[in-house]
This record gives C-alpha cells, structure tokens and sequence, in this order.
C-alpha cells in the first residue's frame, strides 16, 4: 500500500501529476470519468483525451471504478475540476476510509457556497487534506522542466510526508500551513492573468500594468485575510 498512489481525475494536470509520481517509483492508479480512456491508458499508454502528446510510464494504470481506485491506496490525489467535484465525491463517498489522506490539486472556488476545494473535502469527510499548487503548466511537469509548488498542511508531519512522496530533481517542493492561503492564490492568480492581457491588448502603458498588478495582488492578500489565510 505505501508505494501506491491514487488520482481522481485524468485531466491534463492530473495526469501531469502521475508521471511525477511514476517517476518516483509508485504505481499510480487514475480515476477516469470517460470509459474510453481507461482502454487508452491501460493499453496504449497514452491519456489520448487530455494529455495526448506525451507516452506514460508504464506505472502509470486506470479505472472508472471508484471502490478499485480507492482501494488500491491511502493516499488520494484529487484532481477534479471544482464545478463537479462535489459530485465526484458524493460517487466516490461510499468507499472513503478514514485512513484516506486527501490532496488537492484542484484550483478555484465552488459556485454556489464559494468554497475552497479543501473546503468541500472537509464538509462531505472527515479525513486529513492537503493542497498541493504553484504556478506550474502540466505539458512542462510531464517535459520534467523544473518546477516549484508549494505543499500546503495544518499537519506538519503529513507534509514532510507527502514532500518525500512528490519530490524529485525537476519537481521541487515548499512546505506551507496555510492550506487556505494557497487555494486563494491558486483561484485567482489567472484573473491577474486575463486582467494583463486585456490590458496589454488595449495598448496600455507599462506603469498602468504594474499598477493594475499591484492592485490586484492588494486585494488578493486582502480576501486572503477574509477567507481565514495567512497575508
């Protein structure tokens, strides 16, 4: 049990995510919604949907069953998108164990409650969850480019842990406890994003940009503060 690894979602960061692991010696299973995809991953290697320029480490295996796919670890890596991961949950409640540690890698905030990804976990469970982010691209995870994330627990041992699991020579890893603090980051990080390209698009100078920067990072660290993170 302790050299496997589960991934709910097969989405392109997901899937990123499982080669790092794979490459550090687990056997990965990935939760697949599309039944398809599981013949392609399991036969040919290949995530044909999301991620279908990059060959996959033959650790690397998937299902649709969520009882094979919880089963085969303690460690749960979700990777669903936050619009649908109430419900991916909800399918997959029945066969959650309270030794099931769960990751987030899931970015951004639920419609209706404006919760957080580890906001949702802790609702419908009551196991440990950590978050796992940082300004990573999936293509230049699977490229091994080096990247940084920061691994995000209120449980200090957990995420000395799960650093030992995640960490090799391309993928570094920063320890923080403030779980709700890098979600909000994580949120809203590419809203600054979009906002720089419109502004850029629209000619504007460069002073205007690094203001509208600066504002943007003042009010992230400001709903930061509200939500209960650490500014």
């Amino acid at each position: 049990m302790s050299k496997n690894v589960t991934i709910l979602g097969a989405g392109a960061f997901g899937t990123s995510i499982s080669t790092i692991l794979a490459e550090n010696g687990y056997k990965v299973l990935l939760w697949c919604h599309e039944s398809e995809l599981v013949d392609y991953i399991n036969n040919d290697h290949i995530n044909k949907l999301f991620f279908p320029d990059f060959k996959l480490n033959e650790n690397i295996m998937a299902t649709n069953s969520f009882e094979k796919a919880l089963s085969h670890s303690k460690y749960i890596f979700q990777a669903i998108p936050v619009k649908f991961l109430r419900k991916v949950l909800l399918n997959a409640k029945n066969f959650v164990k309270k030794e099931h540690v769960f990751i987030s890698l899931s970015k951004g905030m639920e419609n209706e409650s404006l919760f957080l990804p580890s906001q949702i976990i802790n609702e419908l469970f009551e196991n440990k969850v950590a978050v796992l982010s940082g300004p990573n691209f999936a293509k230049e995870i699977a490229q091994k480019k080096y990247t940084a994330s920061v691994l995000a627990s209120d449980d200090e041992d957990l995420g000395i842990e799960l650093k030992k699991i995640l960490q090799n020579n391309y993928f570094n890893i920063e320890l923080s406890n403030d779980v709700i603090g890098v979600q909000v980051g994580a949120a809203l990080k590419n809203l600054v994003s979009v906002l720089v390209g419109f502004a850029k698009g629209s000619k504007a100078a460069e002073n205007t940009i690094a203001l509208l920067i600066t504002k943007s990072f003042k009010e992230i660290v400001e709903l930061c503060k509200i939500l209960g993170g650490n500014e």
